[in-house]
């Protein structure tokens, strides 16, 4: 999943470990740069670096994964199963970074959660952007479909082994075993359990994350970028989250009637999100209300400045405030903008020490610093 939505002076392009020290400060000792500040849910263990993109562990998906694995009668395929997941999943976020940085965007850390990861991606306001920036991580699971299959497919030497029931994968997961492994070396045996797994994982993260018409799950974003288009950035997002909402209703009771943990603490992520969300919407509709000069004005997209798009300048339908109005206005909506990315900045210092920045944020910091010295 994707939210829009950070390591010394390293190059980018490398895996290396996760930075610190430098000009930015003393070096620290190591634990210092996984139990950062107060939320046990932040604190997690830096992996490294893969172009610029910071990867982190959560220390609480280490555990989870721990306490899979030693509580499973099949220790064996559940450590598969998790490895799987985590490395699937990881691809499926460098997707998001990577189209997110194809459309303009910025996009610079992943946090691996037991519900999933996390892509820190910026893109532009615009709902193209947003939208490529979502389809960025379905894509690699796309992707990776006929890598994981083919393989597969030719060890078994039938197609149960990557077509069957998604609600009852471990039917087909035995019958092909049962049909195709007699007889067959030991190494068929892992390399199929390796294979199946692998493409299971993939298949499953594909359906279930695209589906799932709820925030934070891409099939909500896809959504919302979809309606975007159409009813503008505020009313999409109302119709998603209000959507959302219900879905992770329903998706709970399913999880409770099934028994199924990690699924309901899924419904439970979503459907807080989704109340948030609505009740953030609600209050925006609550100020445009008190001030109706400011009606359309958060919908406005970004301007594309790229050469294709140049051109005269038109008037948004609904917008009749004077060109020197509009600009005022946006303005002092970058001013709100700057000002927030500056708490955030900020608080991140407080809560993980200056070696947490990365290269972007520590250069917003300078540019900050030399605007308001010029002031």
């Amino acid at each position: 999943m994707a939210r829009s939505w950070r390591s010394g002076g390293t190059g980018e392009g490398g895996w290396l470990s996760g930075g610190h020290g430098g000009a930015w400060g003393p070096r620290r000792p190591w634990y210092r740069n996984i139990f950062v500040g107060d939320n046990p849910l932040m604190w997690a263990v830096p992996l490294g670096r893969v172009r610029g993109i910071s990867v982190r562990v959560s220390v609480l998906m280490i555990v989870w994964g721990v306490l899979q694995v030693l509580t499973s009668g099949q220790r064996g395929d559940m450590a598969i199963a998790v490895l799987g997941l985590f490395l699937i999943v990881l691809a499926h976020e460098f997707g998001h970074c990577f189209a997110c940085r194809a459309v303009g965007g910025e996009a610079d850390e992943i946090l691996m959660w037991p519900l999933g990861g996390l892509a820190m991606c910026r893109p532009r306001h615009r709902w193209r952007d947003n939208l490529i920036t979502t389809l960025g991580g379905p894509m690699v699971n796309v992707a990776l479909i006929p890598v994981l299959g083919v393989p597969l497919v030719l060890l078994t030497g039938t197609l149960e082994s990557v077509v069957f029931n998604p609600l009852d994968p471990f039917r087909a997961y035995g019958s092909v075993f049962a049909t195709s492994g007699a007889g067959r070396p030991g190494w068929w045996y892992h390399a199929y359990r390796w294979g199946w797994w692998f493409y299971y994982m993939n298949g499953a993260l594909l359906l279930f994350n695209v589906l799932l018409v709820m925030y934070p799950m891409d099939g909500g974003r896809i959504v919302q970028a979809l309606l975007w288009r159409r009813v503008g950035y505020d009313r999409a997002t109302y119709a998603v989250a209000r959507v959302g909402v219900g879905m992770a209703a329903l998706l709970g009771v399913y999880a409770l009637l099934r028994g199924e943990n990690v699924l309901f603490g899924i419904a439970l992520m979503g459907g807080l999100t989704c109340w948030q969300e609505l009740q953030r919407q609600r209050w925006i509709a609550s100020q445009r209300a008190e001030e109706p000069w400011r009606q359309g004005q958060e919908e406005e997209e970004e301007p594309d400045l790229s050469a294709a798009h140049q051109g005269p300048a038109g008037e948004r339908r609904g917008l009749a405030a004077p060109p020197s109005r509009r600009a005022a206005e946006r303005a002092q909506a970058e001013a709100v903008e700057h000002q927030k990315e500056l708490d955030r900045i900020l608080e991140k210092i407080s809560a993980r020490g200056m070696a947490s920045l990365t290269r972007s944020e520590k250069r917003f910091l300078e540019q900050d610093t030399i605007r308001r010295r010029a002031q």
